[in-house]
């Protein structure tokens, strides 16, 4: 499950969703859940994450990645693994051709992303309580020829 502000510009998009299904189009995940929280909640999680940061690191010189990474480490009892990116492909050039026109997607609150007759597809919710629909699901993908 991931959790993210709800911004289309940023994680609302369908290059964000694209990579979702994706992770279940190839096996990665049997299901991917994404949800988007009300405006003015948005950083709770992290918020709380980083206040332990903060409490590590206050008053000390953390100069390089790496021991922000160990200090980061260092702030939970089940040792969150900070990874170093060094390199990130443009994934949106990469499936750029691939995926069908995104509507509708600013109002809904959560995607839930699963295979369906060999297709990725994804459902959406529009509260919390709410079904996951269309029954069917969408797809994001265009139909390939052949």
């Amino acid at each position: 499950m991931l959790q993210m502000d709800n911004s289309t510009k940023d994680n609302k998009n369908i290059h964000v969703l694209a990579f979702c299904s994706e992770l279940v189009k190839r096996g990665i995940f049997e299901t991917v859940e994404v949800n988007f929280l009300m405006v003015g909640h948005t950083h709770e999680d992290i918020d709380a994450l980083f206040s332990k940061v903060s409490a590590r690191t206050i008053n000390k010189d953390v100069l390089t990645l790496p021991s922000l990474m160990a200090k980061i480490w260092e702030s939970e009892a089940m040792h969150p693994v900070p990874l170093l990116l060094e390199e990130v492909p443009d994934y949106k050039s990469y499936v750029g051709g691939f995926l069908d026109k995104l509507e509708g997607h600013s109002k809904p609150i959560g995607f839930r992303f699963s295979m369906a007759n060999n297709v990725p597809i994804y459902k959406f919710q529009s509260k919390v309580d709410g079904p996951w629909v269309p029954e069917g699901g969408h797809s994001l993908w265009k139909k390939q020829n052949g």
